[in-house]
C-alpha cells in the first residue's frame, strides 16, 4: 500500500514529489475495455513538468502541432486549443496536503500549504505564463505590456484597466452604466443616448442645405466641399463666358464707331 501511494505522489515526468497535480485531459485517451478510464484517470503530474511537456510557454502557434501521450498512441493537437483546456487541476489532491510548499516558478518565494501555492499561481504570481487569447504567452507580470499592441483587447479609461473586445459591452453596461450606439458604436451614457442618436452621432442623417438630399453628419463637410468644387467650376464657366460676352460687346462698339452717320455723309456730299 505504501508503495502503491508512493508511486501515485510522485510525477513521472520528473521523477519527483508533484506539485501543483494536474490531469492532463487534452489527448482524450480511453480504456479499450470501458472507454472511461483514461490513461491520467489516476496518475497526476507536476503543473511545471505538463508545461514544459507541452511547450505552452510559447506562442500557440510556436508549439509543437501536436504531441504524443505518455503512455499510448493518442495524441494532443496544441494548435487549436487554449492552454487553459489542455489540463484540469486536481484541488481535491492538494487539499489533502497540509505541508508548506514553495512556488515552483523560478524568482519567485511564495510560500504555503499546497492549495493556497496553486491559488496564488493562478491568481497572483508576475512570474507564471499566462495566455492571451491571441495566442501569444508570457509572464503575468508582462502581460499588460502585451495588451497595449493586442487586437483582442481594448483600454478602458473609466477603470484604467483591458478589456477584452468581446466583453466589453457587458463591461460597459455593468460597470459604467454606458450602452453602445448602435449606429456608430460609440458608448454613451444610457440617459444621454436619445440625445446622441438625435443630435451628437456622426452616422445620424440630415439633410443638405445646398441639394436638399439626406446624408450622414460626418460626411457633411466632404459633402459641401463637393458642392464648393461644383460651383467653383460653374462660376469659372460664367467668368469666361462673360469676358467672351464683354469681348464680343467692346468688338461691337469698335464697328459702330467706325461707320459714319448719316450726318457726317451728308456734310462730306456738300
Amino acid at each position: 500500500m505504501d508503495e502503491t501511494k508512493f508511486s501515485l505522489d510522485i510525477c513521472c515526468i520528473c521523477l519527483e514529489n508533484i506539485l501543483i497535480p494536474v490531469e492532463p485531459v487534452c489527448f482524450q485517451c480511453k480504456d479499450q475495455d470501458d472507454g472511461k478510464m483514461s490513461c491520467f484517470s489516476m496518475k497526476r503530474l507536476c503543473l511545471t513538468c505538463i508545461e514544459n511537456y507541452l511547450d505552452l510557454r510559447k506562442h500557440r502557434y510556436e508549439r509543437p502541432m501536436k504531441k504524443k501521450c505518455l503512455f499510448c498512441p493518442r495524441i494532443a493537437y496544441l494548435h487549436q486549443t487554449s492552454k487553459n483546456k489542455l489540463f484540469r487541476v486536481d484541488y481535491l489532491w492538494m487539499d489533502k496536503d497540509t505541508s508548506i510548499r514553495k512556488c515552483p516558478m523560478p524568482g519567485c518565494e511564495f510560500e504555503d500549504v499546497h492549495i493556497k501555492v496553486a491559488k496564488h499561481i493562478f491568481s497572483d504570481c508576475p512570474f507564471y505564463c499566462v495566455d492571451c487569447d491571441c495566442g501569444f504567452s508570457c509572464a503575468r507580470k508582462d502581460i499588460k505590456d502585451h495588451y497595449k499592441i493586442c487586437e483582442k483587447f481594448y483600454f478602458c479609461s473609466l477603470c484604467n484597466d483591458f478589456i477584452l473586445k468581446s466583453e466589453l459591452a457587458q463591461h460597459m453596461y455593468y460597470e459604467h452604466d454606458k450602452t453602445k450606439c448602435f449606429t456608430c458604436h460609440k458608448f454613451v451614457n444610457m440617459n444621454d443616448l436619445s440625445c446622441h442618436i438625435i443630435s451628437e452621432c456622426p452616422e445620424r442623417l440630415i439633410t443638405c442645405e445646398i441639394c436638399n438630399t439626406f446624408i450622414r453628419f460626418k460626411l457633411l463637410k466632404n459633402h459641401l466641399r463637393r458642392h464648393i468644387v461644383e460651383i467653383s467650376k460653374n462660376v469659372q464657366v460664367i467668368k469666361n463666358k462673360l469676358r467672351e460676352e464683354e469681348s464680343t460687346f467692346q468688338h461691337i462698339q469698335k464697328l459702330i464707331s467706325n461707320i459714319p452717320n448719316e450726318e457726317q455723309e451728308v456734310f462730306a456730299i456738300l
